[in-house]
């Protein structure tokens, strides 16, 4: 991940500085490997960047973005605005003006503040070093006003409607729950729910009488002792009200985070769709195509 993201990193530092010289001077200081993986929301902003430029890109009909889950889905997609305050921040500000070239290097300064800055970085000694760091946080604040504006397209971005959001959860509580604040902080942000989505919904038990489940048996298995078909009968019907139980619990949570979900909503509700609990892990087509039929089936069926 963090040699992706300085990946990244170096393709924007190659289209963004402001001359071929700032952009070696940058690319080859010391310090460059460490603020490109530790700058606050760099990580995720860098993967912003890319899902900006691919979404400009018209070789493309459709993007799908799966995000990690709650707390890194949130930081994810506010990584916009925290690297813009990062940037913004009072610490490297005045980092840029107490370092700019223009000005000198005022050792007694540093003395007085930047070395408790530097501490984070490890122990850094040495005038050229110090150089090094002057011009660097130079060469950076005039790459500040691109991220910046950069930044804000991506976080519009997130708010206009070519982008969808759809949540997806399991039917547990927990699960609900977190899913549940998920959409809310999405809500706080200014992004919209689209769709969503309750994967693995437990199957009803049917709506066979004991009776008919014995009629059946019977008609199966001819050869059963009376004993054993009143075992087995007794172990359907017990299996099928615990199944049933499952799926009214399960639809009852679903319900009542659909009635939270429409009463947040300042547009139209989300859209749900419920998919069932498959009797084995999804390998191969066919049970890929089940997944793909009860997706596009409609809402709530």
């Amino acid at each position: 991940m963090m040699m992706d993201t300085k990946r990244t990193f170096d393709e924007l530092i190659e289209r963004h500085a402001s001359s071929p010289e700032a952009r070696d001077r940058i690319l080859n200081n010391r310090l460059y490997g460490y603020v490109s993986s530790h700058l606050a929301g760099a990580h995720e902003y860098m993967a912003m960047e890319k899902l900006l430029s691919v979404s400009q890109d018209s070789a493309f009909d459709l993007i799908v973005l799966d995000t990690p889950p709650t707390r890194d889905a949130l930081d994810f997609l506010s990584a916009p605005e925290r690297l813009v305050g990062a940037l913004d921040s009072s610490v490297l500000s005045w980092l840029g003006q107490a370092l700019h070239p223009s000005k000198g290097l005022t050792l007694g300064l540093l003395a007085r503040g930047v070395s408790r800055v530097l501490g984070t970085m490890g122990r850094i000694t040495g005038r050229e070093l110090l150089e090094q760091l002057a011009r660097f946080i130079v060469d950076l604040n005039e790459l500040f006003g691109g991220f910046r504006q950069r930044a804000a397209t991506v976080a519009q971005a997130f708010r206009g409607s070519q982008f969808g959001f759809v949540l997806v959860s399991s039917p547990r509580s927990a699960a609900l729950d977190e899913a549940s604040r998920l959409g809310r902080q999405l809500q706080l942000e200014g992004m919209t729910t689209d769709a969503f989505v309750v994967n693995r919904m437990p199957p009803g038990g049917g709506a066979a009488s004991a009776a008919q489940i014995s009629q059946a048996l019977a008609a199966r298995l001819p050869d059963w002792s009376p004993s054993t078909a009143a075992a087995s009968l007794e172990t359907i019907v017990r299996v099928a009200a615990q199944q049933s139980a499952r799926r009214r619990e399960s639809q009852e949570r679903v319900d009542a985070l659909r009635s939270q979900l429409g009463a947040r909503s300042r547009v139209a509700p989300p859209a749900f769709v419920l998919v069932p609990e498959l009797p084995a892990d999804v390998q191969g087509s066919a049970a890929l195509q089940q997944l793909a039929q009860a997706l596009l089936e409609p809402p709530d069926s």
